[in-house]
Formats: C-alpha cells, structure tokens, sequence
C-alpha cells in the first residue's frame, strides 16, 4: 500500500467516477483502475460496487476511505511542517448571488479557521446555474435561493431572506406609507426591473404573483443579470423591483431606494444544496455539517 493508492481511491469516491477521479489526479483511466485494484488485492476487500447509478463503496470501501482521508492529512501535515508545502484539498461551491456575496465571506473565513487544511472554490452565478452545477459534480455543494430549480438536489433551508419592492425615493412612491404592503395597482403598472430567468428571487416572486395577484403580470422594462445593476437603475428612477432586503440595505439606509413589504415574502429562504443519493465525504461532508452547526452565529 502507497500513498499513490490512497490518493487514488479517494478521488474515485469523491468524484464518483475512475474517469473524472483519472482527469483531477492528472493520470489515465486505467491506470486509476490498476491503482483501486492494486488497493482491494492488498487489503483483500471489494472496496468499491460499480453499477448503472454510478459507483458506491461498500461497508469496507467506507472505512477505508475515512482511513485513508486521515492518513493523507497527516502526511500533508508532516511535509508542511518539515517545509515542504503540500497541495491544499478543495471544496467546489457554487452560489447564487445573494448567498455568495452575503453569506459565503463569512463562511470561508469561520471555516477557514476551523479546517485551514481545506481550500474553498466559489462560483457566484444564479440559483439555476449553482443547483446544476451541483447535479452536474462540477461543484461538491451549492447555496441558492429557490427549492424547486433542480429535482435531482436536496434543498435544506438555512436561513430567512425576505424580499421585498424596491422603489426610487421618488414621486408617487415617497407619498406611499412606510411598512405597508405595495399597491397592487402600481406593482403592475410600474416599469419593472428583473433578474433572468434562472435567479432564485425571480422565481420565488413569480410564484408570489401567482398566489396572490391571480396570475398577475408586471410590465418588464429591462432584464439585468446583477443585483448591483438592478439597483442602480432603480435608484436612478428606471423602475421599480423586487429583491432580497440585505441586497439593497445599504441604499435604503442612504435614503436612494424606499422598501415595500410582500405579504408572506417572509417565507423565502435560502438553501443549502447536495445532490440527491450521494453521500458527501469527508472535508464536503466536514463542511456541509459546519454550515449547518454554525450559520445563526455566522449571521450576528
């Protein structure tokens, strides 16, 4: 048994593939078959069950792998000490953007003391592209804010983010009450600015106006794929949106945009996202359970 062999059979499990296991470690197909082989001849173990769904360790294949993930540490560990700096593991995330900018810095900083052993990778795109992302294995765990993008993932819900209607601070919007619901009239007589298609607080605000506007429609004045845009053109009287609260705050708090509740947006969330029927393992699983434990202090 050799290090080789370890390293091998760790990426196979991690990516759930000999092929994509081949293309992380640099080496051929075959030579990663030859490698696991190698592995289950000397400990006289099938490690590893191959079939249609993809491949899945057995009860034995399980142990090794904490084993092996220990033993690699600790050799990582032994050369940075002794001055030889060992290639850091990487977590792939990938977010949408209201969790990637809002949340995530904090994260990979707690995180980053926690396990500094452990490089993060993050991707912010939309809640679409981070749920197909994570079904596709580009990334090991994703973060999105709408549950119903990918039936194949597992949404688990981590915290509130209300949206809400972002107007100028302007006329007829400034005359409006504080902290009262928008007028239905002007939600859909207003020009209105809208993320794409694949953004989660799009979706959910479609779903919004299908519960409680009988399938009413807004007049879309301009598609920007950035919240920063978005509120700018808003700020500077093009229309009108919906978005999440803690995007905008800093606006509202300088007075360029005023907030409108909607009725029930309290009931967003944002996700925590695996795939379905894949175990995580080890530093995703690591950082998955930490996400979980620590995401109320990492708010405060």
């Amino acid at each position: 048994m050799d290090f080789n062999q370890l390293t091998t059979f760790v990426a196979v499990v991690e990516t759930g593939s000999f092929s994509r296991a081949g293309d992380k470690l640099f080496i051929s197909q075959p030579t990663v078959t030859t490698q696991v082989k190698l592995l289950e001849q000397e400990l006289s173990q099938q490690l590893l069950i191959r079939s249609t769904n993809g491949i899945r360790t057995t009860a034995a294949g399980n142990k090794i792998y904490d084993y092996a993930k220990r033993t690699l540490r600790e050799q990582q560990n032994l050369l940075t000490e002794f001055g030889k700096v060992a290639d850091l593991q990487q977590i792939n995330i990938s977010a949408s953007s209201i969790p990637g900018q809002y949340l995530m810095p904090r994260i990979i900083a707690a995180f980053h003391k926690f396990n500094p052993a452990v490089r993060l990778s993050l991707s912010i795109s939309d809640s679409a592209k981070a749920c197909k992302d994570v079904l596709d294995r580009k990334a090991d765990i994703g973060f999105c804010g709408s549950s119903g993008f990918e039936p194949g993932c597992d949404y688990c819900p981590i915290t509130d983010d209300p949206l809400v209607i972002i107007t100028p601070n302007i006329p007829p919007y400034d005359a409006l009450p504080a902290g009262k619901n928008f007028p239905e009239e002007l939600l859909t007589k207003a020009a209105f600015v809208t993320r794409e298609e694949g953004s989660g607080s799009r979706r959910e605000f479609e779903i919004w106006l299908h519960r409680h506007m009988n399938k009413g429609n807004v007049n879309i004045l301009a598609l920007i794929n950035d919240n920063q845009g978005i509120i700018n053109t808003v700020a500077a009287g093009g229309g009108i949106s919906v978005m999440s609260r803690r995007a905008a705050a800093d606006y509202k708090q300088m007075g360029r945009l005023l907030f409108f509740p909607l009725e029930g947006s309290a009931d967003r969330k944002l996700y925590l996202v695996r795939r379905k029927r894949a175990k995580l393992m080890g530093d995703a699983e690591e950082f998955y359970k930490f996400v979980l434990n620590n995401i109320k202090i990492l708010q405060r």
